[in-house]
Protein backbone atom coordinates (compact mmCIF):
# COMPACT_ATOMS: atom_id res chain seq x y z
CA UNK A 1 0.00 0.00 0.00
CA UNK A 2 2.61 2.50 -1.12
CA UNK A 3 1.88 5.79 -2.88
CA UNK A 4 -0.88 5.08 -5.38
CA UNK A 5 -1.66 1.75 -3.77
CA UNK A 6 -5.17 2.63 -2.62
CA UNK A 7 -6.04 3.93 -6.08
CA UNK A 8 -4.86 0.64 -7.56
CA UNK A 9 -7.02 -1.28 -5.09
CA UNK A 10 -10.04 0.84 -5.99
CA UNK A 11 -9.41 0.18 -9.67
CA UNK A 12 -9.13 -3.58 -9.13
CA UNK A 13 -12.42 -3.64 -7.24
CA UNK A 14 -14.30 -1.45 -9.71
CA UNK A 15 -17.60 -3.08 -10.61
CA UNK A 16 -17.60 -5.42 -7.64
CA UNK A 17 -20.88 -4.98 -5.76
CA UNK A 18 -19.69 -6.85 -2.70
CA UNK A 19 -15.87 -7.01 -2.88
CA UNK A 20 -13.98 -9.48 -0.73
CA UNK A 21 -10.48 -8.64 0.49
CA UNK A 22 -8.13 -11.01 2.34
CA UNK A 23 -5.28 -9.46 4.30
CA UNK A 24 -2.62 -11.97 5.37
CA UNK A 25 -0.48 -11.15 8.40
CA UNK A 26 -0.65 -10.41 12.09
CA UNK A 27 1.73 -7.46 12.40
CA UNK A 28 1.24 -3.70 12.43
CA UNK A 29 1.54 -3.57 8.64
CA UNK A 30 -1.52 -5.81 8.32
CA UNK A 31 -3.68 -3.86 10.78
CA UNK A 32 -2.73 -0.46 9.41
CA UNK A 33 -3.51 -1.69 5.90
CA UNK A 34 -7.02 -2.59 7.02
CA UNK A 35 -7.40 0.77 8.80
CA UNK A 36 -6.43 2.52 5.56
CA UNK A 37 -8.93 0.52 3.51
CA UNK A 38 -11.69 1.43 5.97
CA UNK A 39 -11.08 5.16 6.25
CA UNK A 40 -9.91 6.35 2.83
CA UNK A 41 -12.19 8.65 0.89
CA UNK A 42 -13.89 8.18 -1.44
CA UNK A 43 -14.58 4.92 0.32
CA UNK A 44 -14.72 1.42 -1.07
CA UNK A 45 -18.13 -0.32 -1.28
CA UNK A 46 -17.41 -2.57 1.68
CA UNK A 47 -20.23 -4.62 3.16
CA UNK A 48 -20.34 -6.84 6.23
CA UNK A 49 -17.31 -9.10 6.43
CA UNK A 50 -15.76 -7.59 3.31
CA UNK A 51 -12.25 -7.67 4.77
CA UNK A 52 -10.87 -10.78 6.45
CA UNK A 53 -7.62 -10.71 8.41
CA UNK A 54 -5.84 -14.05 8.40
CA UNK A 55 -3.31 -14.28 11.24
CA UNK A 56 -1.47 -16.97 13.21
CA UNK A 57 -0.69 -15.29 16.55
CA UNK A 58 -3.21 -13.74 18.94
CA UNK A 59 -3.81 -10.02 18.45
CA UNK A 60 -2.55 -8.10 21.50
CA UNK A 61 -3.16 -4.45 22.44
CA UNK A 62 -0.47 -2.41 24.18
CA UNK A 63 -1.14 -0.96 27.64
CA UNK A 64 0.96 1.42 29.72
CA UNK A 65 0.35 -0.60 32.87
CA UNK A 66 -1.41 -3.58 34.35
CA UNK A 67 -3.81 -1.18 36.05
CA UNK A 68 -4.72 0.46 32.74
CA UNK A 69 -5.45 -2.93 31.19
CA UNK A 70 -7.57 -4.05 34.14
CA UNK A 71 -9.46 -0.75 34.07
CA UNK A 72 -10.76 -1.71 30.63
CA UNK A 73 -11.40 -5.31 31.62
CA UNK A 74 -8.49 -6.67 29.60
CA UNK A 75 -6.89 -9.57 31.44
CA UNK A 76 -5.53 -11.74 28.63
CA UNK A 77 -1.91 -11.56 29.75
CA UNK A 78 0.42 -13.05 32.34
CA UNK A 79 3.64 -12.12 34.16
CA UNK A 80 5.79 -12.93 31.13
CA UNK A 81 3.80 -10.43 29.04
CA UNK A 82 4.82 -7.48 31.23
CA UNK A 83 8.05 -5.57 30.58
CA UNK A 84 10.14 -5.75 33.80
CA UNK A 85 11.75 -2.35 33.06
CA UNK A 86 8.75 -0.19 32.15
CA UNK A 87 5.81 -2.18 33.48
CA UNK A 88 4.14 -1.94 30.06
CA UNK A 89 1.82 -4.76 29.03
CA UNK A 90 2.81 -6.23 25.65
CA UNK A 91 5.43 -3.51 25.22
CA UNK A 92 6.83 -5.13 22.07
CA UNK A 93 4.08 -7.45 20.86
CA UNK A 94 1.19 -5.06 21.47
CA UNK A 95 -0.39 -2.94 18.76
CA UNK A 96 -0.36 0.85 19.06
CA UNK A 97 -2.11 3.87 17.53
CA UNK A 98 -4.78 3.14 14.91
CA UNK A 99 -3.83 -0.55 14.74
CA UNK A 100 -4.45 -0.78 18.49
CA UNK A 101 -7.81 0.97 18.17
CA UNK A 102 -8.90 -1.55 15.56
CA UNK A 103 -7.73 -4.52 17.65
CA UNK A 104 -9.55 -3.23 20.73
CA UNK A 105 -12.74 -2.99 18.68
CA UNK A 106 -12.39 -6.43 17.16
CA UNK A 107 -11.70 -7.97 20.59
CA UNK A 108 -14.70 -6.13 22.08
CA UNK A 109 -12.56 -4.71 24.88
CA UNK A 110 -14.41 -2.48 27.36
CA UNK A 111 -17.70 -2.69 25.47
CA UNK A 112 -16.31 -1.65 22.10
CA UNK A 113 -18.21 -2.87 19.05
CA UNK A 114 -16.35 -4.61 16.20
CA UNK A 115 -16.37 -3.02 12.78
CA UNK A 116 -18.89 -5.12 10.84
CA UNK A 117 -16.82 -4.77 7.68
CA UNK A 118 -13.93 -6.72 9.23
CA UNK A 119 -13.69 -10.41 10.13
CA UNK A 120 -10.87 -12.25 11.85
CA UNK A 121 -9.63 -15.72 11.01
CA UNK A 122 -6.85 -17.22 13.06
CA UNK A 123 -5.01 -19.74 10.90
CA UNK A 124 -5.02 -23.23 12.37
CA UNK A 125 -1.89 -25.05 11.24
CA UNK A 126 -0.48 -25.40 7.75
CA UNK A 127 -3.55 -27.08 6.29
CA UNK A 128 -6.39 -24.72 7.19
CA UNK A 129 -9.09 -25.41 4.61
CA UNK A 130 -11.18 -22.42 5.69
CA UNK A 131 -8.20 -20.07 5.27
CA UNK A 132 -7.55 -21.44 1.79
CA UNK A 133 -11.20 -20.90 0.86
CA UNK A 134 -11.12 -17.28 2.07
CA UNK A 135 -8.07 -16.59 -0.09
CA UNK A 136 -9.41 -18.41 -3.14
CA UNK A 137 -12.74 -16.57 -3.02
CA UNK A 138 -11.23 -13.14 -2.40
CA UNK A 139 -11.28 -10.48 -5.12
CA UNK A 140 -8.05 -9.09 -3.72
CA UNK A 141 -5.35 -10.62 -1.52
CA UNK A 142 -2.90 -8.35 0.31
CA UNK A 143 0.25 -9.93 1.75
CA UNK A 144 1.15 -7.86 4.82
CA UNK A 145 3.80 -10.10 6.28
CA UNK A 146 5.92 -7.45 7.93
CA UNK A 147 9.28 -6.00 7.00
CA UNK A 148 12.19 -7.76 5.34
CA UNK A 149 15.77 -6.49 5.41
CA UNK A 150 17.41 -5.09 2.30
CA UNK A 151 21.07 -5.59 3.12
CA UNK A 152 23.71 -3.50 1.35
CA UNK A 153 26.28 -5.78 -0.34
CA UNK A 154 29.44 -6.01 1.78
CA UNK A 155 32.92 -6.88 0.51
CA UNK A 156 36.21 -7.56 2.27
CA UNK A 157 39.48 -5.70 1.65
CA UNK A 158 40.08 -7.88 -1.41
CA UNK A 159 36.68 -6.85 -2.78
CA UNK A 160 35.31 -10.34 -2.34
CA UNK A 161 31.63 -10.39 -1.30
CA UNK A 162 30.88 -11.35 2.29
CA UNK A 163 27.77 -13.55 2.58
CA UNK A 164 25.36 -12.08 5.13
CA UNK A 165 22.90 -13.87 7.40
CA UNK A 166 20.18 -11.48 6.18
CA UNK A 167 20.59 -12.81 2.65
CA UNK A 168 19.60 -16.25 3.95
CA UNK A 169 16.43 -15.09 5.70
CA UNK A 170 18.05 -14.80 9.13
CA UNK A 171 18.29 -11.74 11.42
CA UNK A 172 20.68 -9.13 10.03
CA UNK A 173 22.20 -8.30 13.42
CA UNK A 174 23.08 -10.02 16.69
CA UNK A 175 22.04 -8.92 20.20
CA UNK A 176 24.63 -6.12 20.07
CA UNK A 177 23.43 -4.78 16.69
CA UNK A 178 26.52 -6.12 14.92
CA UNK A 179 25.99 -7.23 11.32
CA UNK A 180 26.53 -10.99 11.12
CA UNK A 181 27.87 -12.98 8.20
CA UNK A 182 26.46 -16.14 6.69
CA UNK A 183 27.99 -18.24 9.46
CA UNK A 184 26.48 -16.08 12.18
CA UNK A 185 29.76 -14.38 13.16
CA UNK A 186 29.77 -10.58 13.71
CA UNK A 187 31.65 -8.48 11.16
CA UNK A 188 34.05 -6.19 13.00
CA UNK A 189 33.12 -2.52 12.97
CA UNK A 190 29.83 -3.01 11.10
CA UNK A 191 26.54 -2.23 12.83
CA UNK A 192 22.92 -2.04 11.79
CA UNK A 193 19.48 -0.99 13.00
CA UNK A 194 16.13 -0.11 11.52
CA UNK A 195 13.19 -1.91 10.01
CA UNK A 196 13.70 -5.68 9.75
CA UNK A 197 17.19 -5.62 11.25
CA UNK A 198 16.02 -8.44 13.50
CA UNK A 199 17.09 -6.90 16.80
CA UNK A 200 15.23 -8.01 19.94
CA UNK A 201 15.67 -5.88 23.10
CA UNK A 202 17.15 -7.65 26.12
CA UNK A 203 18.33 -6.95 29.65
CA UNK A 204 18.17 -3.24 30.56
CA UNK A 205 16.51 -2.46 27.22
CA UNK A 206 13.33 -4.09 28.48
CA UNK A 207 10.60 -5.92 26.65
CA UNK A 208 8.31 -8.72 27.79
CA UNK A 209 9.93 -12.19 28.18
CA UNK A 210 7.19 -13.80 26.08
CA UNK A 211 8.01 -11.70 23.01
CA UNK A 212 9.26 -13.44 19.89
CA UNK A 213 10.05 -11.67 16.66
CA UNK A 214 11.78 -8.39 15.94
CA UNK A 215 11.40 -4.95 17.47
CA UNK A 216 10.85 -1.97 15.20
CA UNK A 217 10.61 1.38 16.92
CA UNK A 218 12.09 4.84 16.42
CA UNK A 219 12.29 5.45 20.16
CA UNK A 220 14.48 2.40 20.64
CA UNK A 221 16.78 3.25 17.74
CA UNK A 222 17.16 6.88 18.78
CA UNK A 223 17.77 6.05 22.43
CA UNK A 224 18.92 2.78 23.99
CA UNK A 225 19.73 0.83 20.82
CA UNK A 226 21.48 3.78 19.22
CA UNK A 227 23.47 4.31 22.42
CA UNK A 228 24.54 0.66 22.36
CA UNK A 229 26.07 1.18 18.93
CA UNK A 230 27.69 4.49 19.90
CA UNK A 231 29.27 2.91 22.97
CA UNK A 232 30.79 0.13 20.88
CA UNK A 233 32.11 2.55 18.26
CA UNK A 234 33.65 4.79 20.92
CA UNK A 235 35.21 1.81 22.71
CA UNK A 236 36.80 0.59 19.48
CA UNK A 237 38.24 4.07 18.85
CA UNK A 238 39.74 4.15 22.35
CA UNK A 239 41.33 0.75 21.79
CA UNK A 240 42.69 1.84 18.43
CA UNK A 241 44.20 4.97 19.94
CA UNK A 242 45.78 2.94 22.74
Amino acid sequence: MTVGGFEKVADILTGKRNPRIAVIGGSTSALTTIALLLKRQPGLPLGAGAITLLHRRPLRPFYHSVEAAHAEGFTDFGPDDICPVSGFVYRLAGFRLEARDLVLRMLRVDGRAPDPRVALHRIAGDDDAAARTIIEEADLVIAALGYRPIAVPIADRDRLPIPLAAQDGKPMVDRHCRIVDGDGAPIAGLYGLGLAAGFVPWGPLGGEPSFSGQANGLWLWQNDVGLMIVDQVMASQVMAAA
